[in-house]
């Protein structure tokens, strides 16, 4: 009888941090949503995701991400696509690079594509980016993620010295439209592994 309790109790804090955590998405992506009102950025920059198992090409976290960026593509004014992260020497994986092939194949011209090969994580994506912005003097950004990925994001970019005057949008992909889909048990962990990276980044060194 004790055991069942105690299971009983597991089940019912997992379904708990389950509803909090879709609950907390929700809010993040309608809150983007909203101040996302432009169509058209100097610069789009797409954060890496994921790798297949195997290192060789991205998962869906990734293509998710694209896919959203394409939408930004513009006859009416130039963006630049800049692909960050995913660098992963032991593996000798480049994920921003495959990120850039695929766009390619999705009709965004070579051109037109930024690619930061060497950062890893999050500050490091930002960290490099900020470079390629001052260089190029680009002031309107957009910044492409999942809505989850792009708090965090915000909550960086707000502790980091940058240019006062460069505008950031936040573009995350709506999850109920995400293609490829994406099924609520892997936003959780998706949202828990948001929550633990946050923490983590919040913590005094």
């Amino acid at each position: 009888m004790k055991r069942l309790v105690i299971v009983l109790l597991f089940l019912a804090v997992l379904l708990l941090d389950m509803c909090i955590a879709i609950a907390w998405s929700n809010g993040i992506e309608k809150r983007f949503e909203r101040q996302a009102k432009r169509q058209t950025y100097q610069a789009v920059i797409i954060f890496f995701g994921d790798f297949t198992s195997d290192y060789k090409a991205i998962g869906d976290e990734t293509t998710r991400r694209l896919n959203k960026a394409l939408e930004y593509q513009s006859k009416r004014a130039k963006t630049t696509f800049i692909c960050v992260g995913g660098s992963r020497p032991k593996h000798g994986a480049k994920g921003s690079e495959i990120m850039a092939a695929y766009l390619i194949k999705h009709g965004i011209d070579k051109q037109n594509i930024i690619v930061d090969a060497s950062s890893f994580d999050t500050r490091g994506n930002l960290e490099d980016s900020f470079t390629i912005l001052e260089d190029k003097d680009w002031r309107d950004i957009g910044l492409v993620s999942s809505s989850i990925h792009l708090y965090r994001i915000e909550k960086i970019i707000s502790s980091m010295n940058h240019d006062s005057s460069m505008k950031f949008s936040y573009l995350p992909y709506l999850y109920k439209a995400a293609i490829p889909p994406i099924s609520l048990f892997k936003r959780w962990k998706a949202i828990n592994y948001e929550w633990v990276s946050y923490f983590l980044y919040a913590m005094p060194e």
